[in-house]
C-alpha cells in the first residue's frame, strides 16, 4: 500500500467556521452593525404591536 501523496495534517478542515446567524452573539464585524440596526427596528415594531394589542384587548380602554 502506497503512502498518501498529501499528509493528513495538510488537508483542509472538513467544516468551515460557523455561520453568522441572527441569534449568534459573536457575529462578524461586517454583519454586526446591520444586525444591531435590525434588532433595534424589530424591538420598536414589537413594542408598537404590543401596544396595539393591549389597546385592542381593552387593557387601556377608556
Amino acid at each position: 500500500m502506497r503512502p498518501s501523496p498529501t499528509p493528513i495534517a495538510g488537508l483542509a478542515p472538513l467544516a468551515g467556521p460557523p455561520l453568522d446567524l441572527p441569534y449568534d452573539g459573536d457575529a462578524s464585524p461586517l454583519v454586526r452593525p446591520y444586525l444591531a440596526a435590525f434588532e433595534t427596528r424589530a424591538h420598536a415594531w414589537q413594542t408598537r404591536r404590543d401596544a396595539r394589542l393591549r389597546t385592542m384587548l381593552g387593557e387601556f380602554a377608556v
